[in-house]
């Protein structure tokens, strides 16, 4: 009985496969489109309290509620779509199709692009010393 548990509970990741993965992109969505929306609306009642000065101060028990149902809301709108959900899944199904590099490429690859940086950074401060002595000649 304990194998047939555990190999379920092994199973269990493997059987949601791809949507796992685009459920946890909707739920990061869902967050930032939260804490987003809770700025803006604060935002916009403090521009809105300066010009109408009756407007009581932002109160946060009523603002972040109503932005989490909003983000809510809007989450579940597009999680919904067929059109966003389907490119949602065929982004994760070429994310899988990703060939990427090993830490040992990965390490290389980062040196090569700063000695090339410092390079380019060591090549365009001559130019700009060469320049600023010509042009201090001139001027």
């Amino acid at each position: 009985m304990k194998e047939e548990e555990q190999e379920s509970l092994e199973a269990a990741p493997r059987a949601l496969g791809l949507a796992r993965w685009v459920q946890f992109a909707f739920l990061m969505t869902g967050l930032l489109a939260f804490w987003l929306f809770d700025k803006v609306i604060y935002a916009s009642w403090n521009l809105l309290a300066e010009s109408f000065h009756t407007l009581p101060e932002p109160e946060g028990r009523y603002i972040t509620p109503a932005s989490l149902l909003f983000a809510v809301g809007v989450i579940v709108m597009l999680f919904r779509h067929q059109g966003i959900n389907r490119f949602s899944h065929e982004v994760a199904s070429e994310m899988t199709r990703v060939n990427w590099p090993d830490r040992q490429e990965t390490m290389k690859q980062t040196g090569v692009v700063l000695i090339v940086s410092i390079l380019a950074s060591l090549i365009l401060g001559l130019f700009d010393i060469i320049w600023a002595n010509v042009t201090d000649l001139i001027y």
